[in-house]
């Protein structure tokens, strides 16, 4: 009986493979032997109750048949389960190293076990037949039995956390998991409103939020005492390759076990285009979009970012399914829109609520708001209402009165906003509608901002003073994007109000090709004891033009020395809780090439010069260096 169970468990386990990855005729095959098995161990049982007297020595000739039959058919289940099981693993090989590691260990395991099993049954036939007047085949019977319990238990064990663990692929699935099988540029990551300043970072963002859930599903396994971890192996496979959506996909259609990590990264960010515009990979229409999601319903908890690009030229239906993607989706956290929407007249009066009953939701945390235009009142004040981040650049709000046709007030208030970003040089003339409204004493805003990321160069610094007075008393963090240094440069130095509780202040400077700094650049710092006397980091973030050849530094008419950051060490009184100085230097794109060679000379140049501009915080160890690409710093 110890050998039929194990015969049923192996049925059992052999069901989920072989349907998926053998023919009808195995799995008749498969039904057949067990029903004869179970056919020959159920007459032995029998004959062994009614004729107890008949079994060892004297057995008869009916139970040496039956025993026979369960023992040569339990054999052939042995060889047909090796076989199915190891073509089910070799039919789940993605190509990824450690996956394929995982399979060839599992594909030993099976190999191995198969021939051990085997050779026993075969043994015990021998015996059972040849020596029918001694018990010798008894002794190799009892420990077949237990080499089945065991064999069958670590085999479950190590095995259970690989088939099957999730549900199978179904033609839905496979459909979205195909929306997405575009790479992306970094301009539309930036676009779409992936911000991270890096791929360690990026993947740590990922792993935090795409893994926990493994991760907590582990925990329990470990509980159960599952011997190879099998979702911690696949979740760090499906991390390695977190940056190749077409090998994401490939995990996502191989195994059932890899679908849901797969595509909960692929998923994760969304791009709807509506209308004609930026028809091309990575941007799905609202018809894809909703398509998935209604043959897949499973996929809403996965989208965490959903990007909308609205175009002039709108296709006929797209308010209605983006309507109904909206209502659809219950756990976004960020959301993107780009493009024209044309007015209160360019959304049906179902698409504005749809979005105003979006931005109501509790998860939205981060809305970017980007070269979009006519932007009605209402859909801005419920923006202002729900966003703790919020980025805007080149927005342009509607000219209509201070109650739009919804009976929203326009006079937004800001009750979650804690980040605000104007990214850019300078404020554009085209947001002062908007800061000024921000700005209004009737909506008390501002109260719990905590970074403030703005440019101060040109017309756009009168607002941006504005801005910080207005969020003085809360602000810890505060980026300053000064502009071109030569080109948009002040005629004295940045006019700070005083903030107080401020911890970390970025000056981000344009030198292009010019190596020495701007003389208001010595008198900002000096102002820095009377206006952010708290703070604990300084950051100059310098950018250059790529060059091609090497261009020396020159001292500033100031002498190169920051007075306040000389060797007297005067900054540790004047500024008694700083505790870092970052010279930070990156290169932008100006459609020219340079070698790797002349970028490692600049930065050894440029870490030369700012060793002499700071000797106090040099000798004191607080003097940092970085090197890297220009792009936004838009992940707060």
């Amino acid at each position: 009986m110890n050998v039929l169970g194990g015969l049923l468990r192996a049925f059992s386990r052999l069901g989920s493979p072989l349907r998926s990855a053998a023919p009808p005729s195995d799995n008749a095959l498969v039904v057949v032997i067990g029903t004869i098995g179970f056919g020959g161990a159920a007459g032995c049982v029998t004959l062994m109750f009614k004729f107890p007297q008949h079994i060892f020595m004297h057995r008869s000739h009916t139970f040496a048949v039956l025993a026979g039959i369960a023992k040569g058919f339990g054999a052939g289940a042995d060889i047909l389960a090796t076989v199915a099981m190891c073509m089910y693993l070799t039919s789940a090989n993605s190509g990824i190293t450690r996956t394929s590691s995982l399979l060839k260990s599992l594909i030993h395991l099976v190999i191995n076990r198969g021939i051990l099993i085997t050779a026993a049954q075969i043994f015990l036939l021998v015996t059972f037949f040849a020596t029918s007047g001694h018990l010798y085949w008894l002794a190799v019977h009892i420990n077949t039995t237990k080499l089945y319990i065991n064999t069958f238990s670590d085999e479950s064990e190590s095995g259970s956390g690989v088939v099957d663990t999730s549900p199978a692929v179904t033609d839905g699935e496979t459909m979205t998991v195909g929306m997405l099988n575009a790479r992306t540029t970094m301009q539309d990551k930036y676009a779409m409103g992936d911000m991270s300043l890096g791929t360690s970072s990026n993947r740590r963002s990922i792993a935090s939020n795409s893994a926990g859930t493994d991760h907590r599903k582990e925990s329990n396994l470990d509980k159960q005492g599952y011997a190879l971890g099998a979702i911690r192996v696949i979740t760090t496979a499906i991390l390695d390759v977190v940056e190749d959506p077409d090998t994401l996909k490939t995990c996502s259609l191989v195994c059932a076990a890899f679908t849901a990590p797969s595509q909960r990264i692929i998923l994760r960010s969304i791009c709807i285009r509506l209308g004609r515009a930026l028809q091309g990979r990575g941007f799905l229409s609202p018809k894809q979009v909703h398509t998935g999601i209604h043959r897949s319903p499973y996929i809403r908890t996965y989208i965490r970012q959903v990007t909308i690009q609205f175009s002039p030229l709108k296709l006929g239906g797209d308010d209605d399914l983006l309507q109904n993607i909206l209502s659809a989706l219950a756990d976004v956290e960020r959301l993107v829109l780009r493009g024209s929407i044309n007015g209160v007249m360019g959304l049906s009066q179902g698409l504005l609520s749809a979005f105003m009953a979006f931005l109501r939701r509790p998860s939205l945390d981060c809305v970017y708001l980007m070269n979009i235009y006519d932007v009605p009142s209402a859909l801005m004040s419920l923006v202002m209402l729900s966003a703790r981040v919020l980025l805007m650049q080149d927005v342009v709000m509607q000219n209509d009165d201070t109650q739009d046709n919804m009976g929203i007030n326009i006079f937004p208030s800001t009750p979650h906003l804690e980040h605000l970003i104007f990214p850019g040089r300078t404020i554009l003339a085209t947001v002062f509608p908007l800061v000024d409204r921000l700005l209004d004493e009737r909506c008390g805003n501002l109260r719990r901002l905590r970074t403030l990321e703005i440019g101060m160069a040109s017309d756009g610094h009168a607002r941006a003073y504005r801005l910080l007075t207005a969020s003085s008393s809360t602000l810890r963090n505060l980026v300053i994007d000064c502009g071109d240094c030569y080109k948009l440069r002040l005629p004295h130095a940045l006019r700070l109000p005083h903030l107080p509780v401020l911890h970390a202040i970025e000056l981000r400077l344009f030198l292009g090709w010019v190596r020495f700094l701007p003389e208001d650049l010595y008198a900002t710092v000096a102002t820095f004891p009377d206006v952010i006397p708290n703070v604990r980091q300084i950051t100059l973030f310098f950018v250059f033009e790529i060059i091609q050849q090497q261009i020396s530094w020159e001292d500033s008419t100031e002498g190169g020395v920051f007075p306040l950051f000389d060797a007297t060490h005067r900054y540790r009184t004047r500024l008694p809780e700083l505790r870092r100085v970052d010279c930070s230097l990156q290169f932008s794109w100006n459609g020219q090439r340079s070698s790797r060679e002349v970028h490692d000379a600049t930065f050894g140049n440029f870490i030369v010069a700012m060793q002499r501009l700071f000797p106090g915080p040099q000798e004191d160890g607080v003097l940092n260096f970085s090197l890297g690409e220009a792009r936004p710093r838009w992940q707060v």
